[in-house]
């Protein structure tokens, strides 16, 4: 009989350590990719800091921040080295107002 109620007690805690794991804010919070876009530079407005690019969904407006990388191969490039015409691909965050602000550039070769 002890060794029913061992048995017992041992299922019990075994079941409430993973229903405690189950909700461990650290396990259930998992990043979220930022989103990608692809398509041509069709504008460029270095004084506002935004760009243009034409995907396959449309045209989409991306602000450049101070942080935004832009990489032509594995050259570092500044903004003003951007051409018109151009096929880049850059991931981005869009803030609450749908803003979209570019994290990374690639330009292709």
């Amino acid at each position: 009989m002890r060794s029913f109620f061992a048995a017992a007690f041992l299922l019990c805690v075994l079941l409430f350590a993973n229903a405690a794991a189950e909700t461990d804010p650290d396990q259930r919070r998992t990043p979220l990719p930022y989103p990608f876009a692809r398509g041509t530079l069709t504008t460029l407005d270095l004084p506002a800091r935004t760009i243009a690019v034409n995907t396959d969904i449309g045209p989409k407006t991306f602000l450049l921040a101070p942080t935004t990388y832009i990489f032509r191969g594995k050259q570092k490039i500044t903004p003003d080295q951007l051409k018109l015409g151009e096929l880049v691909k850059l991931n981005y965050t869009t803030n609450e107002l749908g803003q979209a602000t570019a994290r990374r550039i690639k330009v292709a070769p």
